[in-house]
């Protein structure tokens, strides 16, 4: 490990962030040429290490014109807050994308980081939410799995939302409200505040879901999470045109 560490620059007998990030901007390749002091990928990089306070050097490796690949050491700290980054990336001028894995240890740490933010990337550059933004891998690790194969996902996500499937507004609006139902634990108050809608309105739309899926929303839970996963980062990736959804039983 040592020789490996003075080639880099970089301990590795520690926990490792893995980041990418990347833009189509030249701007941002080239580095400053708005008399701002927005200087690249690195600075991104540099920034987003900053907020989590770090002190350590931050191993940056250009991978491309317009990619590069980074760790943040991480000393012994084993669990950040991705949604502290996703402010700062939000707030930035300049268009930068940024995926990051979970934090790792070790030489096997290292590497596996790296992959994770690898697969985050793949789910940012298919996604049809708008961007840039940054994509952790804690968020979209099931969505990342299942990116390799969108066809087989397709199919998966008809079979588990039924005409909930549809690519269409109605249908949109529906699994939108049931992925807060279900991320706030089932509550129709929490929902309400969530979403700024009366609660009975909820429990409206949450009844309209039930009939499109074919089944109460307290059943298969896990899947229902994922393939609504699916659908607010693919879109219509895993969708189905409103010709190919069958019509409702009855």
């Amino acid at each position: 490990m040592g020789d490996a560490e003075r080639t880099l620059g970089y301990r590795l007998g520690q926990r490792h962030l893995g980041v990418i990030v990347w833009t189509d901007d030249i701007e941002v390749v080239g580095g400053d040429r708005s008399g701002t002091e927005w200087n690249g990928l690195e600075q991104a990089v540099t920034t987003l290490a900053e907020h989590l306070g770090r002190g350590g050097r931050v191993l940056f490796e250009q991978f491309d014109e317009y990619t590069a690949w980074a760790w943040i050491p991480l000393g012994t700290v084993d669990r950040i807050d991705p949604r502290g980054l996703s402010g700062i990336v939000a707030a930035w001028q300049r268009p930068v994308g940024v995926a990051v894995g979970a934090p790792q240890e070790g030489i096997d740490g290292f590497v596996r980081t790296h992959r994770q933010a690898a697969q985050a990337r793949e789910v940012a550059l298919t996604s049809a939410l708008p961007g840039p933004r940054l994509v952790s891998i804690d968020e979209v690790g099931a969505v990342a799995l299942m990116c390799t194969n969108l066809e087989w996902a397709r199919g998966w996500v008809g079979d588990v939302l039924g005409r909930l499937a549809a690519d269409d507004p109605a249908a949109a609006q529906l699994r939108h409200t049931l992925r807060e139902f279900l991320s706030s634990g089932g509550s129709f108050v929490a929902t309400a505040e969530r979403l700024h809608l009366h609660r009975n309105s909820v429990a409206y739309r949450i009844s309209k879901a039930e009939e499109q899926i074919g089944h109460s929303v307290r059943e298969c839970r896990l899947d229902l999470e994922n393939a609504l996963a699916l659908c607010h980062w693919l879109g219509a990736a895993v969708l189905a045109p409103d010709s190919e959804i069958p019509p409702a039983s009855g």
